[in-house]
């Protein structure tokens, strides 16, 4: 029965996103593919699956990274990706720029969350846990 689910919750997101693409590439002047964010959202929804049904729930340092980069990374891609698209597009070559990008966030993201996150957390832990 998950898996209905998670078809149904597939199909909703991506027809929502479908007519979120089509307004970004108007206001962005950029082309989106849907199929590109087909195939992410794919893979997205394959990971909630594995993750919803794997019995091994016992996380890697590698998995715990992954999950603590993924604030950061979100609050930072959107609006930041977006300008340097906008600034760099015509002067970089796309699909480097969008390389480039990637790496970039990722880097930000990682740095975000191991050096202050981890700190602010591990602090936060001795103030108020006894």
């Amino acid at each position: 029965m998950n898996i209905v689910f998670i078809i149904l919750a597939y199909s909703t997101q991506l027809y929502l996103e479908t007519g979120w693409l089509t307004t970004k590439s108007i206001n962005y002047k950029s082309e989106f593919e849907p199929m590109i964010a087909g195939l992410i959202l794919g893979v997205y929804f394959l990971l909630i699956y594995l993750s919803v049904t794997s019995g091994n729930r016992k996380v890697s340092r590698v998995q715990n990274a992954m999950g603590g980069v993924t604030y950061p990374l979100y609050l930072l891609h959107q609006e930041l990706g977006y300008k340097l698209f906008n600034n760099l597009g015509d002067i970089v070559n796309k699909y480097l720029l969008l390389v480039m990008t990637i790496v970039f966030f990722i880097t930000i993201s990682y740095v975000i969350w191991r050096y202050l996150e981890m700190v602010i957390i591990r602090r936060l832990k001795v103030v108020l846990l006894p």
